[in-house]
């Protein structure tokens, strides 16, 4: 019977061991996957501010720039950008939910070629 125990209480650490490891690796994907997505938005960001200073103005669309890569990265469904003027837009980004208009949506804002995160 001391065995038997002994053999349940291994596999249970064991489980338990495993189940921490998954966890821990899930977060590290999950914060690299942030990362690389905050270095997309950023070149996305970019770009616009340059799009403005090389045209006085930001483009009607996201597909009027050279952003391809990115888009494909963060999928497109998850971007929304408006034009407000010439001179500004609004850039919403759905977070890690990956729907747009949730409590994780980054909210970006271009004025005049400089765009700034608001949140």
């Amino acid at each position: 019977a001391k065995n038997y125990e002994l053999q349940q209480l291994a596999t249970k650490l064991s489980n338990e061991t495993k189940q921490k490891e998954i966890e821990s690796t899930l977060d590290d994907y999950l914060y690299q996957r942030g990362k690389r997505e905050g270095a997309a938005m950023g070149k996305i960001a970019t770009t616009l501010d340059s799009f403005f200073n090389e045209n006085q103005k930001y483009p009607d669309s996201l597909e009027d720039i050279d952003i391809q890569e990115q888009l494909t990265f963060l999928g497109a469904s998850r971007l929304d950008y408006e034009l407000i003027s010439p001179t500004e837009y609004s850039m919403k980004f759905a977070g890690e939910d990956y729907v747009l208009g949730s409590a994780d949506d980054k909210l970006y804002k271009g004025e005049n070629g400089k765009t700034e995160r608001l949140n």
